[in-house]
């Protein structure tokens, strides 16, 4: 929420017609909330490739199920972090440009801050953007106040998908119940199911503040409009947020691929960088 945060590949909501503020994060949180449900659904296969090239050989062969093998605790998880993630970046966006002196209201760079990607606030019958310094720290603060929700999910989700690569902590996880019950069964106990806390927040900062960043800088060239008016159109938007999405997937991959091996080995940061030093694999995610 990133493919991850999904929530971390933020799609664009449509405009609202303007409305109270409570009102308008209400929508922020329904939105988010079935935005990185449908994103984390219909990319998982993606993401179980992503896990498995990830991990030191030998890997299973792939099969349809295992593709969509750790589902189960994406769907648990996905609506209430991403509702969370959303409302985050639409309270500390607004935060942020109100205190530089420019405002703004929502998610998304909608007309009165209704929609999902960047926030703007009328002003002098204007709207006007987010700075690309409030949008990347609005999009930290949305990382981490979501983050706890996501890390159990991650690492239910990559030890399924991981099952039968080297380098999987020993357990069950072919169902939710039994892979919550192997991860709090282990030697640290519930604290097992936030292996890799740390290196998943210092991945998905960077990442979701590189990609508000770029989505900020990029949108008014791929829309064609000003960077203070938005047609609406969904098309240019989504090229945007590709872009920003791909920019920020690069920048992020070699501490992607050392939280998905603590993750899945629920082994140390240490022993984990260690290992990737080895075998020259900090690019293989």
């Amino acid at each position: 929420m990133h493919l991850e945060p999904t929530a971390r590949n933020p799609p664009v909501a449509p405009t609202a017609s303007p409305s109270p503020p409570s009102v308008r994060l209400s929508h922020d949180l329904v939105a988010g909330a079935a935005a990185g449900l449908a994103a984390d659904t219909l990319t998982h296969p993606l993401d179980t490739l992503r896990t498995r090239a990830s991990l030191p050989a030998p890997r299973p062969p792939l099969s349809v199920r295992r593709l969509y093998a750790g589902l189960p605790a994406v769907v648990a998880a996905s609506a209430p972090a991403s509702a969370v993630y959303f409302a985050t970046y639409a309270v500390a966006a607004e935060a942020l440009t109100s205190r530089e002196g420019k405002g703004g209201e929502g998610i998304g760079g909608e007309e009165d801050g209704g929609g999902l990607g960047g926030t703007r606030r009328e002003q002098g019958g204007r709207d006007s953007p987010p700075s690309l310094p409030a949008a990347a720290a609005a999009g930290v603060a949305a990382e981490l106040s979501a983050a706890a929700l996501w890390t159990p999910a991650e690492v239910l989700k990559q030890r399924a998908q991981a099952a039968g690569c080297a380098g999987v902590a020993a357990g069950d996880y072919a169902s939710l119940r039994t892979a919550v019950a192997t991860a709090v069964g282990g030697p640290t106990g519930l604290r097992g199911l936030w292996a890799g806390y740390g290196v998943g927040v210092a991945t998905y900062a960077p990442f979701a503040a590189v990609y508000f960043s770029v989505y900020e800088a990029v949108r008014p060239a791929a829309t064609g409009t000003a960077a203070d008016k938005d047609d609406g159109d969904w098309g240019p938007r989504l090229a945007a947020a590709s872009t920003a999405g791909g920019v920020a997937a690069v920048v992020t991959c070699p501490l992607d691929v050392l939280r998905t091996r603590v993750q899945v080995g629920g082994e140390g940061v240490a022993a984990a960088v260690a290992g990737l030093t080895t075998a020259g694999g900090w690019g293989e995610g």
